[in-house]
């Protein structure tokens, strides 16, 4: 009998250190989870908690063992959630929810441990940080509405596009039409030409527009510095927008200092940001409202001196909350289906890049709807001392008055049948003797077989394209003098310095203007000399 007590106890000391290994092994794995956990009674006190739970309640395993756990997560964390009222859960299975303590995020996870009877005698509970995962998901969320806020701002330029590219369109139809119906004769022969004329500029201007844009953002926008008297800038900013205030009875009121504003620019570039703006305040401005073009000079500027110019307007105003966003590519304003004024929305883009590559600020101003807009344009004066260079005096008023040109003989290889039959057309009517090739090949064949005084070449031809053309004429005897002029659609800067590095002369960009043809005609060299031919094949060879 003492031998089986003696058994039994032994047995029994034998199970119960067992029985503490086993509790060390299950706590070491459960310190080893990385998540925070805990084991909690049916009524919610806490029994068991792994290491990761109370460095995160900051606490040790003594403060927290038989408390509620909502009890220690809302003292600790500040959480408050019924999930964590187990002892309340209406049916036994898992519940899960997403909690915030602090600047963390956590997946909270309840799970129930069922005994033999079916009910629930623990439950474990899980805290998972989800921190950098929400943190993904609310970039990509923000990524996703910033792309559908771009997908509708495209299909709204889009829109803008359509109707500002059938507007002249549908004028210059109107104007063909008519001269195909009637004998157009007087002044509604002027007022055909006219349309006809300004609706191509306004074709030319929503393109240039386009790849002005297109350059200002990927950086591929060459500026040609100088320093510069502003005030003529402006002179000729007003003398551009003049025709259209006039049209719409508005009145341009012009303050500029009477010393000289010298600044470091490209006049082209700072008088399209200029014509921009005061374009933009005519536009949103009712007809026979006044417009305030003000430059003054800031010699106590915190940096350095800059001169500042103003562009303020009676119009209809701008919503504090847009004055950053309109000028972002395709945003505009106030818009109407009506969109008298037209326009892309990328008027006010270009005019802010072009005054920030010249180191300066654009910002607008308005206290509302209807309260009228100012735009701030601040600029860097030049050292003291920088003289303005000569600005060349312009050539259209002697282009207008020079006498005829001498006859010319010209080629146009050009495969667009209608463009290269009008401009056939168009200098046989000023006395050019001119012939016409539809693609490269033919268009060679007639330079080596009878070499022309100018060629209009295309780029984009069948069978040859004009690069080619001009490299292949250029390496010959017959071909090495004829003045090459690359008339094409391809405009980007890469473009025509690859027309010029393939032997063409210039680099024209359609539609062209006729007074601009006629400069290059008049300007060409009269004759290309043996040496000039040599020097210029020996640097494209190099």
């Amino acid at each position: 009998m003492a031998d089986d007590a003696a058994g039994v106890i032994l047995n029994r000391k034998d199970a119960e250190a067992n029985l503490r290994d086993f509790g060390i092994e299950w706590q070491r794995t459960f310190d080893a989870i990385a998540e925070s956990a805990a084991v909690l009674r049916a009524d919610g006190l806490i029994l068991r908690t792994n290491r990761a739970l109370l460095h995160l309640v900051r606490a040790s395993e003594d403060e927290i063992t038989g408390r509620s756990v909502r009890a220690v997560f809302l003292e600790r964390l500040g959480i408050d959630d019924p999930i964590l009222d187990v002892a309340a859960a209406p049916i036994l299975e898992r519940h899960a929810t997403e909690l915030r303590a602090g600047e963390c995020w956590y997946r909270v996870v309840t799970d129930p441990i069922v005994d033999e009877q079916g009910q629930a005698s623990r439950f474990v509970l899980v805290m998972t940080d989800i921190t950098s995962l929400r943190g993904l998901a609310d970039a990509e969320r923000r990524r996703a509405d910033e792309l559908l806020e771009d997908n509708r701002r495209k299909d709204e330029f889009l829109a803008m596009l359509a109707h500002e590219l059938r507007n002249p369109l549908n004028a210059i139809a109107a104007a063909t039409a008519l001269q195909e119906r009637a004998e157009v004769t007087g002044e509604v022969a002027v007022q055909v030409r006219g349309t006809v004329s300004r609706q191509i500029r306004q074709l030319s201007r929503l393109v240039d527009d386009l790849l002005d844009v297109s350059r200002l953002t990927r950086g591929r926008v060459q500026l040609q510095k100088e320093t510069i008297d502003l005030k003529s800038v402006v002179h000729e900013v007003v003398q551009m927008a003049r025709p259209h205030l006039e049209a719409r009875r508005q009145s341009l009121l012009l303050d500029l200092p009477d010393e000289p504003v010298m600044v470091e620019g490209d006049g082209l570039r700072l008088g399209q940001a200029l014509a921009n703006l005061v374009s933009n305040a005519s536009k949103f401005s009712e007809v026979e409202r006044r417009i305030l073009l003000r430059c003054e000079v800031d010699r106590g500027h915190a940096s350095h001196p800059v001169t500042l110019v103003r562009v303020v307007d009676e119009g209809v105003g701008i919503d504090p909350s847009r004055l950053d966003s309109i000028f972002e590519p395709f945003v505009q304003g106030q818009t109407t289906l009506a969109r008298s004024e037209g326009g892309l929305g990328i008027g006010l883009t270009i005019a802010r890049r072009m005054i920030e590559l010249h180191d300066g600020e654009l910002t607008a101003h308005s206290a509302g709807l209807g309260t009228g807009t100012e735009f701030r344009v601040t600029l860097p004066l030049a050292e003291e001392g920088h003289a303005a260079e000569p600005r060349p005096t312009t050539l259209d008023g002697y282009l207008r008055e020079r006498e005829p040109p001498a006859p010319l003989d010209v080629l146009i290889v050009e495969d667009d049948e209608d463009a290269a039959e009008l401009m056939r057309a168009l200098f046989s009517a000023v006395g050019h003797q001119t012939r016409v090739a539809r693609d490269g090949v033919t268009g060679l064949a007639e330079v080596l077989s009878r070499p022309p005084d100018v060629a209009f070449i295309d780029i984009g031809l069948p069978r040859m394209d004009g690069y080619e053309v001009a490299r292949t004429l250029r390496r010959s005897d017959r071909g090495a003098s004829v003045y090459l002029v690359a008339l094409t659609g391809y405009g980007r800067p890469e473009d025509r310095a690859r027309a010029l590095a393939a032997g063409f002369d210039v680099h024209l960009v359609k539609p062209v203007e006729i007074d601009r043809v006629n400069e290059l005609m008049e300007q060409r060299p009269r004759a290309r000399t043996r040496s000039v031919v040599e020097r210029e094949r020996e640097s494209r060879e190099h």
